[in-house]
């Protein structure tokens, strides 16, 4: 793995307002996707979160699984 994505993903592993999750499939990573938890003065303070970088294999796009990482 490249250098850049090492540091990368060190650097969203240390920060406690970004959340990294996979989807597998039968031990295979599939899908991911980062979470970015923003502080806002809006709505009594309340925190929101950014989804940023939603990716599905290729193989198994359109079968609605980065869908099913979105539901709570």
């Amino acid at each position: 793995m490249p250098q850049l994505y090492i540091e990368a993903f060190d650097a969203i592993e240390a920060d406690p307002n970004r959340l990294l999750l996979v989807g597998d499939i039968e031990s295979r990573i599939v899908a991911s996707l980062q979470l970015t938890f923003i502080p806002g003065i809006a709505h009594q303070g309340a925190w929101r979160a950014q989804v940023e970088a939603v990716r599905v294999a290729g193989d198994l796009r359109s079968r609605q699984i980065g869908e099913a990482m979105m539901r709570p």
